[in-house]
């Protein structure tokens, strides 16, 4: 179509069957949330290790720390 308008309305149908769908308004939407809207299980140990004890900040590279390009590719070849 050339008018972005009327574009914008021949696309309704599309538009209000996305939000029908995110708000469970057909039957496979709503089987959906009817099996797998379920409440999150809460971890009772870590998941993964604790980063609390290291610096992070610390590890970084100075700007002045750069590596110089012709160096690096004489020490490859």
């Amino acid at each position: 179509m050339i008018d972005e308008n009327i574009a914008i309305l021949q696309c309704h149908y599309e538009f209000f069957d996305i939000l029908k769908k995110l708000f469970a308004g057909c039957h496979r939407a709503m089987r959906y949330y009817l099996l797998y809207d379920k409440n999150t299980l809460k971890f009772e140990g870590a998941v993964t290790k604790s980063f609390e004890n290291i610096n992070f900040e610390g590890q970084r590279k100075e700007d002045e720390e750069h590596y110089d390009i012709d160096e690096i590719k004489e020490l490859v070849i």
